[in-house]
């Protein structure tokens, strides 16, 4: 699973959505915090980046071994030509995951849920990200592999490098967003230049970290810290930097398909969080959404797995359909075995952590655990 970014289409341990909730209809109070509600478009947008990233995994399978795939023939016919992004759609998920993990880093550092919002994912995401190693090793090559460890790597740089920042700025968000632009155009800038090949995790968690930084740009907006004009000048300062760092070679030579994708998923994002009332998902995509973690995580390389097993007299469109199937039907069930009793313990985990120190003399404020 290495192809989330650039023209990595899989999400394994190295995704960086992997510090994305999956959002429930809204936060829950807890003693001491208060109750603040996801955009209605949150939920959706997780939907369509799950989606997207299985799609991506199995239309790259087909196009590397070779092999017709009818559906990814009409997505590339109706939507990636006249788009001009990638065949198979590799960086669209990942854009909206990042997109969306820098909204809820945003949320939670500035909010009241840093902790919460720690303990929660951490616990979810660890067991998956271990079977997600495996399954990593078991369906590539060892060229995968390495690329795959870079990513991680990558991911991890930028996503602590964004949490880190707004912590530090916090009181006025705007200038972690600002620093963070900044500092990523020097990184795309200088890096090349010192280190040569030797610098790619550094130079990815640069470029592509901007689309975090788009993400805490959307939830300036949303939150009111920033007006609109403000926050679309930020905007466009994060995505021209990102083309920077795409043509300076990080992009891996996708041309003009990875800032088009950003745009295209940033104008989604931007919209979704505009949304105030929740928006009717049906139950196929609220199924999605609820079981992100384990879907993003562990289904594409489950489902690499099952192509590279079926028979090759199998009709590719079949192969795909089980795949598909297989990867849910493991996903569903890691969800119900590890994901809602790993959520039910990080609550308990945080009741805990309350009672200490409402119990320490002087101490009245718990707010800051939550």
């Amino acid at each position: 699973m290495a192809r989330l970014m650039n023209k990595h289409t899989s999400v394994g341990v190295s995704d960086p959505a992997a510090v994305v909730m999956a959002p429930a209809r809204g936060r829950s109070r807890g003693r001491g915090g208060s109750r603040r509600e996801f955009p209605g478009g949150f939920r959706l947008v997780i939907g369509v980046a799950v989606v997207l990233v299985c799609y991506a995994e199995i239309a790259a399978w087909f196009r590397e071994h070779d092999q017709h795939f009818a559906a990814g023939g009409v997505i590339e016919l109706l939507i990636a030509t006249p788009l001009l992004v990638e065949k198979d759609l590799g960086f669209a998920g990942a854009a909206l995951l990042l997109l969306v993990a820098g909204f809820a880093i945003a949320d939670a550092t500035c909010g009241d849920g840093t902790a919460r919002f720690v303990v929660r994912n951490s616990l979810r995401v660890i067991p998956l990200a271990l079977i997600a190693t495996v399954l990593t090793w078991a369906a590539y090559g060892s060229s995968r592999r390495w690329a795959h460890a870079e990513l991680l790597f990558a991911a991890v740089i930028m996503l602590l490098f964004a949490w880190l920042t707004f912590r530090m700025f916090r009181r006025e968000p705007w200038i972690a967003v600002a620093v963070q632009i900044t500092l990523c155009s020097v990184a795309t800038a200088v890096i090349p230049h010192v280190a040569g090949a030797a610098a790619s995790p550094f130079g990815a968690s640069a470029t592509f970290g901007l689309a975090v930084v788009l993400g805490q740009t959307c939830w300036l907006v949303h939150a009111g810290h920033v007006p609109l004009w403000a926050g679309a000048l930020l905007g466009v300062a994060c995505w021209m930097t990102f083309v920077w760092g795409d043509r300076t070679g990080f992009g891996h030579d996708a041309g003009d398909a990875n800032p088009l994708t950003l745009a295209y998923a940033t104008v989604l994002m931007a919209a979704a969080v505009q949304v105030r009332a929740e928006i009717a998902t049906g139950r196929i995509m609220s199924w999605l959404t609820s079981r992100s973690y384990p879907l993003l995580l562990t289904g594409p390389g489950v489902g690499v797995l099952v192509l590279s097993w079926l028979p090759a007299a199998v009709p590719a469109d079949i192969r795909a359909v089980m795949a598909i199937c297989v990867a849910g039907l493991l996903s569903d069930a890691l969800y119900r075995a590890w994901d809602l009793p790993a959520q039910r313990l990080a609550g308990w985990v945080m009741d805990v952590l309350v009672d200490r120190v409402d119990h320490v003399p002087g101490v009245e404020d718990t707010t800051r655990l939550r």
